[in-house]
């Protein structure tokens, strides 16, 4: 049964890791959501969405860097990229991961979401991912790898 788990989590690991992005000097700042829930809730782990803001990514294209409070409430350390399984879609095309640097240092802004955190702690973490446009919505899709859990995001970036 523990082999089937690590299993189960190396590729979950697999497919968050298309979904993470980077940090660096940001152009505009995002607001609220206009999402039917702010949160993410898989098991015990939860991240709450506190907002984004629009990047450049390395190769200078636009990517939107969402900040999130990942709070760990399982029985074990564990990471936010570890925790979620999660895609993020603009006009329903998934969109890459992107490396985004903080500016004058090679750290990224994801470097976070690798971090375990013990149980009952949190930590905010930064995520990115290439935007096609900056005139439609965002949407998050998640859920469990070992549970039934799953849910919908939807960022408005047009405002």
């Amino acid at each position: 049964m523990k082999k089937l788990v690590v299993i189960m989590l190396a590729l979950m690991m697999v497919f968050a890791v298309t979904a993470c992005g980077g940090g660096g000097d940001g152009s505009e700042k995002g607001g609220d959501s206009d999402a039917k829930s702010n949160l993410m809730k898989v098991g015990g782990y939860t991240a709450e969405y506190k907002g984004y803001e629009i990047v450049k990514d390395y190769d200078g294209d636009d990517a939107i860097a969402i900040t999130w409070n990942y709070t760990n409430d399982g029985e074990e350390a564990m990471s936010f990229n570890w925790a979620f399984y999660y895609t993020l879609f603009q006009d329903g095309a998934e969109l890459d991961h992107s490396t985004v640097f903080i500016e004058g240092t090679y750290d990224t802004l994801d470097e976070d979401i690798n971090k375990e955190i013990q149980p009952g702690n949190s930590i905010e973490v930064k995520t990115t991912n290439k935007l096609t446009s900056l005139e439609s919505p965002v949407t998050i899709e998640y859920q469990g790898l070992l549970t039934d859990d799953e849910g919908t995001i939807e960022i408005d970036i047009t405002k």
